[in-house]
């Protein structure tokens, strides 16, 4: 399972939080504000206004991949973010516009807010959200299966690719390559996936894995693909296993 669905899952459940009506101590700044503050929002209609705006930005973060998986257009990697942006100025005007009492209530209406409450939720949700990250960051594979006409591979946080052995034009061995820096996709400290860009091959297609320093170079028809496995033999074996199934040297 792609990873990214563990990131989706936390987001999902912080939308249900908030759109519940309940999560108001998790919105930042309303739960820290005086009770003549909150006194002039509506708890319900704020929670959930940022509870629909979180399950949008949500949606747009799975629903992209998902649909087009490793035939997403580029462009669409950049709308992503703008889209992004844009929820959340939607969410700002309506957090001060209908989600304010046109008639704040008394002060003696509005309820406190448990701090040792705010402080365990917060503190339960950051434990969540730091441990995932440093399990997307530390975790994940690559895998490559050579089957009869195509070598199929499978990513843990990149869109799968198969690349049939007549679209590669030429195969090569190469050590020590300067990645350069990536345009559009995924990089941890066990991985880099996705779309990178250097000196060398201009825009090209990485799968690889960061400790290995030895990668197989391959011209096909979309481009530059490069790629390895964990370590140095391994990808040896790989190139010779391609190059086999090939009609490259022959």
């Amino acid at each position: 399972m792609n990873k990214m669905w563990i990131m989706v899952a936390l987001f999902s459940l912080l939308t249900i939080v908030l759109f519940s009506g309940k999560g108001g101590f998790l919105i930042a700044g309303y739960n820290t504000a005086s009770k003549e503050e909150r006194a002039k929002y509506n708890e319900k209609k704020l929670g959930r206004v940022m509870g629909s705006g979180m399950g949008v930005i949500t949606i747009i973060i799975a629903a992209i991949p998902a649909i087009f998986k490793e035939n997403t257009p580029r462009v669409l990697y950049w709308l992503i973010p703008i889209a992004i942006i844009a929820v959340t100025v939607v969410i700002m005007i309506l957090s001060n516009t209908i989600c304010k009492e046109k008639n704040p209530r008394p002060i003696e209406e509005v309820k406190d807010i448990n701090t040792g409450k705010t402080i365990k939720y917060t503190l339960i949700f950051l434990v969540i959200l730091f441990a995932s990250i440093g399990f997307l960051l530390t975790t994940g594979n690559i895998k490559f299966h050579l089957n009869e006409e195509n070598i199929q591979i499978e990513a843990s946080d990149w869109p799968d690719k198969s690349i049939n052995y007549k679209e590669i034009k030429s195969i090569k061995i190469m050590d020590n390559i300067d990645i350069g820096r990536r345009t559009n996709g995924m990089g941890s400290i066990k991985l880099n996936e996705g779309h990178f860009r250097n000196y060398q091959f201009g825009d090209y297609i990485l799968y690889s894995y960061t400790k290995c320093k030895t990668y197989i170079v391959m011209e096909i028809d979309s481009g530059t693909l490069v790629i390895n496995t964990e370590n140095k033999s391994d990808t040896e074996k790989l190139y010779e296993d391609i190059i086999e199934r090939t009609e490259i040297n022959k």
